[in-house]
């Protein structure tokens, strides 16, 4: 019996989804694997990020749990939640701009990992990955930035069974 964590073969599946279902704002360069750094574009999409921000508390970027119970002969069950984000920024005040972009972006990427829920294999049936929460704000420019943007974060959740 192994103990050992899928939770980077995971996170590359859905690095490589969010790739193939954004591929405008992959060739933009808006696709991070985690935090992001420096010298950002408008739009980014972050994969296994934690937010930690004045509006939403820091959280962990992933979270898993292990079962090594005698129901899975010879193996072991890892439950993991991947948060992630979306968010589109505009220079402008006008926030459906933005919002309406990041809705885009959302649903285009929801309907890839809809089509493909066991992220090219990595995560076999019965796993299936999926949106489990989704959590949309709205933030107009002040002191730290101009104009407005439109964030989703969200959780993708699987299950990962393995010997």
């Amino acid at each position: 019996m192994t103990t050992s964590t899928h939770v980077p073969q995971v996170i590359d599946a859905l690095i490589a989804l969010f790739k193939s279902a954004l591929p405008e704002l992959d060739s933009k360069g808006g696709i991070f694997d985690g935090p992001p750094t420096t010298n950002l574009p408008a739009d980014v999409a972050l994969v296994a990020f934690n937010p930690g921000t004045v509006a939403r508390p820091q959280v962990a970027a992933v979270k898993s749990r292990q079962d090594l119970s005698e129901y899975i002969p010879g193996g072991t069950r890892e439950e993991m939640e991947i948060f992630c984000q979306i968010s589109a920024h505009e220079g402008d005040v006008d926030i459906s701009i933005p919002r309406s972009r990041c809705l885009t972006y959302f649903n285009e990427l929801s309907t890839a990992l809809a089509a493909d829920r066991s992220l090219g294999g990595v995560v076999p049936l019965p796993g299936k990955a999926t949106v489990s929460s989704v959590d949309w704000y709205l933030e107009q420019g002040g002191e730290d930035f101009f104009g407005c943007s439109a964030t989703v974060v969200f959780t993708i959740t699987c299950a990962v069974e393995f010997m």
